[in-house]
């Protein structure tokens, strides 16, 4: 997970998902749209300015996150470096702050009860996916 190779973090699109145990072969995939924060800037603001159907936002490198200014709630998700889930937070409201010392990475969506989230221990993977190929 390194920054300096996402240069063109607003333009693209990724899938990533929670991915949990199950009956038949180990492991459930969830796809959603993806957006990255790699600069200080971008990381800062969050998801402070977008709108609830925009996706998925990764911040990178991220191990503390704050939800000043945020008028909806959130979910958040702190991941190491090998994509491992450290710690899960569901309906985070607005002005909280929450850091792991262990993450690299966190993920962050506004919340919604209809659609699961990360629990600890889960593992995300993140696949590159051409515009026009969704």
């Amino acid at each position: 997970m390194k920054a300096g190779r996402e240069r063109a973090a607003g333009r693209e699109r990724r899938q990533a998902g929670p991915s949990k145990a199950s009956s038949s072969d180990g492991v459930r995939e969830r796809s959603e749209v993806l957006r990255l924060a790699t600069s200080a800037a971008r990381r800062a603001r969050g998801l402070l300015f977008a709108r609830p159907d925009e996706g998925v936002l990764l911040l990178l490198p991220c191990a503390d996150i704050h939800t000043v200014g945020m008028g909806r709630r959130i979910d958040v998700a702190f991941i190491d470096g090998a994509g491992c889930v450290l710690a899960a937070y569901r309906n985070v409201g607005p002005f909280r702050r929450l850091r792991h010392r262990n993450a690299a990475a966190v993920v962050e969506r506004f919340s919604s009860c209809a659609t699961p989230w990360f629990e600890p221990g889960d593992r995300m993977g993140v696949v590159s996916v051409k515009e026009g190929s969704r």
